[in-house]
């Protein structure tokens, strides 16, 4: 009698696989079996993964369509209260100071459009997502334009994202 020994890691998880066979017709066999349950798991994973990637797309989705109409309390609900928000003039923001920015006016971003959008997993629970940025302003009675590259910071905790960190440069 023999064994296959198989250890597997998925999401956060082990797992340990063990087949007993006799010959070596019972060998492929459970070769076989060992691989549909491998490709079973990895599916599985991709699927999850695909699942985190869509609601943290529509998350920032949301923060775009916020900073060109805000409101507080999804403002609040999106941006960490430790967030690090900086801009390409080298302004940095925290939470209140960016939603009092934006629900005054003081900010005001009139019409934002989106290009390049790469997501990345960086931690367990954390993504970049970079982008390109075009946007007509009127920050304080005063129209402008503006082309950014943009790299921001999520952090996925109990199934909310939230943005942590956003760095801009002038492009």
């Amino acid at each position: 009698m023999k064994f296959i020994f198989a250890a597997l890691h998925v999401r956060s998880k082990s797992y340990v696989l063990i087949f007993k066979y006799h010959s070596q017709v019972e060998y492929l066999e459970m070769k076989n079996i060992f691989i549909a349950v491998l490709l079973m798991f990895v599916l599985s994973s991709m699927q999850g993964q695909n699942k985190k990637i869509k609601s943290l797309e529509n998350s920032f989705d949301k923060l775009i369509e916020l900073l060109e109409n805000p409101s507080e309390i999804g403002l609040k609900n999106l941006i960490s209260p430790d967030v690090v928000y900086s801009h390409s003039s080298g302004k940095v923001d925290t939470r209140e100071s960016l939603m009092s920015g934006l629900l005054s006016g003081e900010s005001d971003f009139v019409k934002i459009d989106i290009s390049n959008r790469v997501i990345k997993k960086v931690g367990k629970s954390s993504y970049v997502v970079t982008h390109n940025l075009s946007a007509s302003t009127n920050n304080g009675g005063k129209l402008g334009e503006i082309k950014l590259f943009v790299l921001t910071v999520w952090e996925n905790k109990k199934d909310n994202w939230q943005l942590i960190a956003r760095q801009a440069t002038k492009i």
